[in-house]
């Protein structure tokens, strides 16, 4: 079998498996939206948009369900697109997933939308998980399956460590390793693809409003998976505000 086919079979199959087994258990709907300011747009180490832009989202649960929209928009002209103040990008997202003390996991759907940068408009189901060894260590691990355009796979590998100041602030180091099949990447092999080492610095204001700030450095691991891209650091500060 395939590295491709048993991709899909383990994407597929967990997907399935918990959406049949698993039950809604009583819980109060929650939301949560936010947006971001960044200084490009990077998608799995590709240069989507080499200028400043800003992207918003929203997500609601119930229960272990949820649905999030994420957007990106340009404020100025990129790559000589007519897409400037408009949403190039838009990711419309229902998953199944938990976040607990131990565990956090995802399994879902992605639709890619209105995109009109480097990556086409296709759909995929993926799995996230990332597990809390200890209070400030967290590796995790996610396979996405494409299965509009490409029929192929990205994944990554984690690490971050977090480091708490005070009740109301915390700073994280982290580092993500991605791979790629070969009909997904923009190269002629698949395989490693990038990496991504960053900070990220959170601050509580109350129990319902974050500020984030963000300092990120990305850049290929293989030439012939992954071209060279026109940005390597990139740079993003956020506001976030949940509602019960």
């Amino acid at each position: 079998m395939s590295c491709k086919c048993i991709c899909k079979v383990i994407v597929f199959g967990m997907v399935f498996a918990t959406v049949i087994c698993g039950g809604i258990s009583a819980a109060a709907q929650e939301a949560e939206m936010g947006i971001s300011a960044g200084s490009a747009y990077v998608f799995r180490g590709v240069t989507e948009v080499d200028d400043i832009v800003l992207q918003p989202y929203i997500e609601t649960r119930l229960a272990a369900f949820g649905f999030k929209v994420w957007g990106n928009s340009n404020l100025e002209e990129w790559d000589e697109i007519d897409d400037q103040g408009v949403f190039s990008d838009m990711d419309i997202s229902f998953f199944f997933g938990n976040k607990d003390d131990i565990l956090d996991y995802q399994l879902g759907y992605t639709e890619y939308v209105h995109s009109a940068g480097v990556s086409p408009e296709t759909r995929e189901i993926y799995a996230y998980a990332a597990w809390f060894a200890t209070q400030h260590l967290k590796p995790l691990a996610a396979l996405y399956y494409d299965i509009a355009q490409y029929d192929d796979f990205y994944g990554n590998l984690g690490l971050s460590y977090v480091s708490f100041l005070g009740n109301d602030m915390e700073i994280t180091a982290s580092g993500i390793l991605g791979f790629i099949g070969s009909d997904m990447s923009l190269g002629s092999d698949g395989g490693l693809n990038e990496y991504v080492l960053a900070a990220d610095l959170l601050y509580h204001v109350n129990d319902y409003t974050k500020l984030s700030v963000k300092l990120g450095y990305t850049s290929t691991l293989d030439d012939d998976v992954l071209p060279e891209q026109p940005v390597d650091f990139f740079f993003s500060a956020g506001l976030s505000r949940v509602m019960l």
